[in-house]
């Protein structure tokens, strides 16, 4: 079962949003279409998988401790896996588009240059209760 765009806005909204989620979250959500995954890791970790690695199950567990959230689909809530040519894309979902677009705190930081929010040293995204 799909979790809707409301499900994940409570995802987003649940507690501040770390640097490393904020900057998956921009980087797919500019990209508008799908991006190969090792052009993801190179844009928010340099290249350096293990620490995307990091980025995806932190992210998941957001996801999966999130209570009105169907399953556990870890970050694949938000972010479509697949395979063309033989390399891995990824690609925002539909209803996680949805769900940012209805969050300006986040549409703020968005707004940021993305060498800006890596270098970022504290939470870039923060939701008032």
């Amino acid at each position: 079962m799909t979790n809707s765009d409301s499900d994940l806005e409570t995802v987003i909204r649940r507690r501040e949003m770390n640097r490393g989620q904020t900057t998956l979250l921009k980087c797919l959500y500019e990209s508008e279409g799908p991006i190969r995954k090792a052009e993801v890791v190179d844009r928010i970790r340099e290249g350096d998988a293990r620490s995307f690695g990091g980025v995806l199950g932190a992210f998941s567990n957001r996801v999966n401790y999130t209570a009105d959230i169907t399953g556990s689909p870890g970050y694949e809530a938000f972010v479509g896996r697949r395979e063309i040519d033989g390399e891995e894309y990824f690609e925002l979902r539909e209803e996680a588009r949805k769900a940012i677009d209805g969050i300006s705190e986040l549409q703020s930081a968005f707004e940021r240059d993305m060498d800006e929010l890596l270098d970022y040293q504290g939470v870039p995204v923060e939701f008032d209760s």
